[in-house]
């Protein structure tokens, strides 16, 4: 019966006519019934997808629906009137409802069958979530230009940033409660005393019980930055898992790569962290406002549609700029790079924010083509 009251709720969300009320029973019965989160997340962003992206689904449907139009069952909402005319009915909310379960439902089977034959793959680098293989664990992408909000079988929301992927097990909140993430979350954990919250990145894992933070570790930038906005947070380094740090909100922790000699941080004045050549630095640091609106902590500010830059390399800013908007950006000439600005991006589409870049800058040209984007002086 819950299973059915299910289909029947995402349904009603993906057609846009679910009330706050029905979103929230959907969610409550997703937590109950787990297994389908996961089909349901893919069914989502299969739905919403470009056509010509779900070409095979397309097509499989076609299929059925010719093969029940010869079976006598008409499924079109025209009637032939005479004279080469058709009449076409419309189609009301309860029969858009009914046509989207339906196809819901058929589109389970079909992306589930092409996921077995075409996906299988090894598990990411990093550390694993627990011994089975990944065809034991859920995972949920993002790609560039494009963010995504995910509700976890235990009530946890988690905010995916551009060119990001979380995965966690099977059996999440039922043994344990631990996620993989590459790239980069805003998580909002529900309380368990019983069942810690566990992040695990290339470079550190963070233990909560419950508290709203941020997590950035992407894979081609070497360092994992966490940021406590409310709650605790323990942190433990994957090269000195013995040692933990503590995070109090407002706060933040950066575990960095470096092959080097590392130097001696100070937090607070009163702490220091010797770190050994081959271990990572750590450092301590609070938040950071934006110069242009004290309201936005730059850490975070992403969550709100907002990309912050604070004295920041040109270089190192159109790494994010290329996730956010989901293009290539190419330097001509590298000085450009090194050059330090400030400011923020909300509704500024690509050519825009190009365009007051370069007036920061102190003047560069630039061209798109085919989401590539070349900047020269």
């Amino acid at each position: 019966m819950s299973e059915n009251r299910i289909w029947q709720l995402a349904s009603k969300k993906l057609a846009g006519e679910a009330s706050p009320a029905e979103i929230k029973e959907l969610e409550s019965l997703l937590r109950q019934n787990p297994d389908l989160h996961y089909a349901l997340q893919n069914l989502n962003d299969l739905w919403h997808l470009p056509a010509k992206k779900t070409g095979l689904e397309a097509e499989a449907f076609a299929r059925h629906l010719e093969r029940m139009e010869k079976a006598g069952i008409s499924f079109s909402n025209t009637e032939d009137v005479g004279d080469g005319f058709e009449y076409r009915r419309p189609v009301s909310k309860s029969n858009r409802v009914f046509w989207i379960s339906f196809a819901l439902a058929f589109v389970l089977i079909v992306s589930t069958v092409i996921f077995l034959q075409f996906n299988q793959k090894e598990a990411p680098a990093g550390t694993p979530l627990t011994s089975n293989p990944l065809a034991e664990k859920n995972e949920v992408s993002t790609k560039n230009g494009s963010r995504s909000i995910v509700t976890l079988p235990d009530g946890t929301h988690v905010t995916l940033n551009s060119g990001s992927t979380l995965g966690y097990s099977k059996d999440f909140g039922n043994s344990n409660r631990d996620v993989e993430l590459i790239g980069e979350g805003f998580f909002d954990v529900v309380h368990n005393e019983n069942l810690p919250f566990i992040i695990h990145t290339k470079q550190v894992e963070i233990r909560v019980l419950g508290t709203m933070f941020n997590v950035k570790s992407y894979p081609e930038e070497r360092e994992t930055e966490t940021s406590l906005v409310r709650g605790k947070v323990e942190v433990r380094p994957n090269n000195e898992p013995e040692k933990k740090y503590f995070l109090l909100p407002n706060e933040k922790i950066t575990v960095r790569e470096n092959k080097e000699t590392a130097d001696t941080f100070q937090w607070k004045g009163n702490a220091t962290n010797s770190i050994q050549a081959d271990l990572p630095m750590i450092a301590f640091d609070h938040l950071k406002s934006s110069s242009r609106d004290s309201s936005v902590k730059m850490e975070t500010a992403w969550v709100d549609n907002k990309l912050a830059f604070e004295n920041e390399s040109f270089e190192m800013l159109t790494q994010r700029m290329e996730r956010w908007y989901g293009v290539n950006i190419e330097f001509k000439e590298r000085e450009l790079g090194h050059i330090r600005i400030r400011g923020i991006f909300e509704t500024e589409t690509l050519e825009q924010a190009l365009e007051a870049l370069s007036v920061m800058a102190g003047g560069f040209r630039y061209s798109i083509k085919n989401n590539t984007v070349k900047i020269t002086k």
